[in-house]
C-alpha cells in the first residue's frame, strides 16, 4: 500500500511556499518581472509540492492518484454549480442591503452565445494556473494534514495558508487599482479565502481528485471577476469590464465573506458525515 503524505513535511512546505511565493509576487506586482510572467507565482505551490512529494516514499503513486481517482458526477455538478450559487447569494445579500446596482442588460448580454463562448474560453485558459494552485493546496497540503488533524482542522489550516499566500498580490494590486483601502480589501480577501477553503475541501474530499477542484476554482475566479461584479470606484472600470452587479469593491469582498461564513457550517456537517 502506498504511504500517505508525511505530516512532518507540512510545516517546511508551508514556510517554503509562503516565502518563495511572496518573493515572486512582490517582484511581479512591483514591475520587476515582465507582465507575461504575471501568473508565475501561481505555480510555486505546484513546484514545491512535487519536490516535497519526492522527499517521501511511494510519492509517484500518491501524485498520480490526485488525477486518476474516480471523479463522481456529484463532484462535477458541485464544481460547476456552487460558484454560481455563491454569487447569487452574494448578489441577494447586497441587494437586501441596498448597496448594489443590478444590470439586466448586462445579464442578457452575458447569456448570448458569443459571451458564453468567451466565458468558456476564459475558464479553459485559466486551468493551468488553477493546476498550479490546486496541486499545492488540495493535492498536497490538504491530504498531508487530514489524516492526523481531521477534515475541519486541516481545511482551516489550508485556508489560512491560502489566504496569507495571497497577501502581497492582493495588497499591491489593490494599491495600484485605487478601488479602496488596500489594507481593508486585503484583509477581507484573506478572510474569504479561509471560508472558501471549506467548499474547496468538500469538492476534494468527494473524490480525492484535484480536477473538480480546478474546475470549481477556475469557474469562481472567472465568473466573479469577469462576469458578475464590477466596481464603479475606478472611472472607466465598469465600462471596460461591465458586471451584472456593480458595487464598491469593499462591499463585494465583504458580502463574499458573509456568504462564505453562511455556507461554512454546511460543509463542516458534511465533513463529519464523510468516511476517511
Amino acid at each position: 500500500m502506498p504511504k500517505k503524505p508525511s505530516l512532518k513535511l507540512a510545516v517546511p512546505y508551508i514556510i517554503a511556499v509562503l516565502i518563495l511565493s511572496w518573493i515572486v509576487q512582490i517582484l511581479i506586482f512591483t514591475g520587476q518581472v515582465p507582465l507575461e510572467y504575471a501568473s508565475a507565482y501561481m505555480y510555486v505551490p505546484l513546484v514545491l509540492a512535487v519536490i516535497f512529494y519526492f522527499l517521501q516514499k511511494d510519492s509517484i503513486d500518491v501524485q498520480i492518484r490526485q488525477f486518476t481517482n474516480h471523479i463522481t458526477l456529484k463532484s462535477l455538478v458541485f464544481a460547476v454549480v456552487f460558484p454560481f450559487f455563491l454569487i447569487i447569494l452574494i448578489g441577494a445579500l447586497s441587494l437586501i442591503a441596498g448597496v448594489n446596482e443590478f444590470h439586466a442588460d448586462v445579464l442578457m448580454e452575458r447569456l448570448q452565445l458569443p459571451s458564453i463562448l468567451t466565458y468558456l474560453g476564459l475558464v479553459i485558459a485559466i486551468m493551468p494556473a488553477m493546476l498550479g494552485e490546486e496541486y499545492g493546496w488540495r493535492g498536497y497540503l490538504l491530504p498531508t494534514l487530514t489524516p492526523k488533524l481531521g477534515k475541519v482542522q486541516a481545511t482551516l489550516i489550508v485556508g489560512i495558508v491560502w489566504g496569507v499566500w495571497h497577501i502581497p498580490s492582493y495588497y499591491l494590486a489593490y494599491s495600484a487599482a485605487g478601488i479602496g483601502d488596500p489594507l481593508l480589501l486585503t484583509t477581507l480577501g484573506v478572510l474569504f479565502n479561509i471560508a472558501f477553503a471549506f467548499p474547496m475541501s468538500y469538492c476534494y474530499y468527494l473524490t480525492k481528485n484535484i480536477i473538480p477542484c480546478m474546475i470549481l476554482h477556475g469557474i469562481w475566479d472567472v465568473t466573479m471577476v469577469s462576469v458578475a461584479f464590477a466596481s464603479p470606484a475606478v472611472p472607466g472600470m465598469a465600462e471596460a469590464v461591465p458586471g451584472i452587479i456593480s458595487m464598491q469593491w469593499a462591499y463585494v469582498l465583504g458580502f463574499m465573506l458573509v456568504a462564505g461564513i453562511i455556507v461554512t457550517p454546511f460543509f463542516i456537517r458534511e465533513f463529519k458525515k464523510m468516511k476517511d
